[in-house]
């Protein structure tokens, strides 16, 4: 056999020129590569390769460089092995793995043979019909040009010329014309879309204007006719409460008598027509009718709910004009009067036994005047001359044991006796009372912040002939 000497690439080429088959061996130093090799130099074989045209046969030893450019093409999996490949497709046509022997080479070469003759003839046809269409094409050329140098051929065809180039441009005049007349009928139609959005985008915000404002005449209906009925409301609590101070006035001003300062909660129980009072003014067990009394002898008057916490009312009193211009202490307690315990905060009234009506005490403070006063200082140099109040003229200096009995007349003058040996002592009340008298030898000094307080009305008093003091 005849091998290409040469690359693989170059083979292909050759085949593609020929338009023939190539078949490449692939073979190694083995029995059966050399049995293979032997096969294809057989008579048979070398017959109908030759007979095949363009038929291009390459051994590629297996490890060589041709080898690895070929099996960058088609892997090898086996050696030996034979490959055919057609040279118009580039594709592998048959394959024969492992030895072959001339009898399969020659039936392969037959086969194949057959499909190359038969794409060879097809392929002589397609060139002979293209043959033909190129010599009519060229006999059509030269009587176009015969025609075209008669004068009176060439007459008639320029005005089939004229004639094609003014139908021509009527047909694009009416092109424009049908064009310029769907653009004036589609910006018609689409002012008129517009047109239409447009109203409809006003009819749109009119709606929701409109919807707006009667949303707001409703509110400001709505809200007026809140207005008037917490105006109605409002009218309705003053006249109420206008009532209620008025019967509190009334229920006062026949309390007076029986609330006067320093009478005790059972005058109030007593006084019959007080207690009248106070159930008018609020006969219902629901609530609590509390008369709250303060220590200068002030009270006031309120209705609670039975069922609030008696947190309540010590913040009523707290912000009180009674308490707040008293001049009391904010720390103070409530109980009710007759009671030494103070009432308990956080309980319902109703626990509390206040429902529906009852007096209560509150037991406040006033902060204490100031220190070392005008009469503290004389009080503290007599003092300091006279031994604190010890007898140095009757009864040969010893203590003064005075026992004080009060009057009964208003004036509230009161005696005392010594038991040193002294005499009588003459104690005066200096509260100004129609039954006492001035001048003599007793003298009283006393604060003059001391008359604000209704508790105490008497300070000290010092006889001038006896040197007692009484403090």
């Amino acid at each position: 056999m005849d091998w290409f000497q040469g690359s693989v690439s170059e083979a292909i080429g050759v085949a593609k020129q020929g338009g023939g088959l190539i078949a490449f061996q692939v073979v190694d130093g083995g029995e059966l590569s050399s049995a293979t090799t032997a096969a294809w130099s057989a008579s048979s074989v070398c017959s109908a390769a030759v007979s095949m045209e363009g038929f291009v046969p390459m051994l590629l030893q297996s490890g060589s460089k041709d080898s690895t450019d070929f099996s960058a093409f088609q892997p090898i999996t086996t050696v030996p092995s034979t490959f055919f490949i057609s040279s118009a497709t580039g594709a592998v046509v048959k394959t024969i793995v492992g030895g072959a022997d001339a009898s399969s080479l020659l039936a392969a070469l037959v086969e194949l043979g057959a499909t190359v003759q038969f794409g060879m003839e097809t392929k002589m046809q397609e060139r002979t019909q293209l043959e033909e269409m190129q010599a009519f094409i060229r006999k059509r050329q030269l009587e176009k040009a015969e025609e075209l140098a008669d004068p009176q051929v060439q007459a008639k065809q320029q005005e089939e010329l004229e004639t094609a180039r003014a139908n021509a441009k009527e047909r694009r005049a009416e092109k424009q014309a049908a064009a310029l007349s769907a653009r004036s009928e589609g910006k018609l139609a689409g002012d008129k879309a517009r047109s239409a959005d447009t109203s409809r985008a006003a009819g749109a915000r009119q709606r929701a204007e409109d919807g707006r404002v009667q949303k707001e005449a409703a509110d400001r209906r709505k809200a007026k006719a809140d207005d008037a009925a917490t105006l109605k409301k409002l009218r309705a609590e003053l006249s109420k409460d206008k009532a209620k101070r008025k019967a509190v006035k009334e229920g006062r001003a026949q309390l007076s008598d029986d609330d006067a300062p320093g009478r005790s909660s059972s005058s109030v129980a007593g006084g019959g027509g007080g207690a009248a009072a106070a159930a008018a003014v609020s006969p219902d067990s629901r609530s609590a009718r509390l008369r709250i009394h303060f220590p200068d002898g002030t009270f006031i008057s309120q209705s609670f709910d039975a069922d609030v916490p008696l947190d309540v009312v010590v913040a009523y009193v707290a912000t009180s004009p009674e308490f707040t211009n008293g001049g009391y202490l904010p720390e103070f307690s409530l109980r009710q009067r007759g009671e030494v315990s103070d009432l308990a905060y956080g309980a319902s009234l109703k626990d509390l036994g206040l429902s529906p009506r009852a007096q209560l005490q509150v037991i406040a403070s006033k902060p204490e005047p100031p220190k070392q006063g005008v009469c503290e200082s004389v009080t503290s140099w007599l003092r300091a001359i006279f031994g604190g109040g010890g007898g140095s003229r009757g009864g040969g200096g010893g203590a003064a044991a005075a026992t004080v009995t009060p009057s009964s007349s208003s004036g509230g003058s009161s005696s005392s006796s010594s038991s040193g040996g002294g005499g009588n002592l003459r104690r005066r009340n200096f509260g100004g009372g129609s039954g006492g008298g001035g001048g003599g030898n007793v003298h009283g000094f006393r604060n003059p912040d001391d008359d604000k307080d209704d508790d105490d009305k008497e300070k000290r008093a010092f006889n001038g002939d006896s040197t007692e003091y009484f403090g």
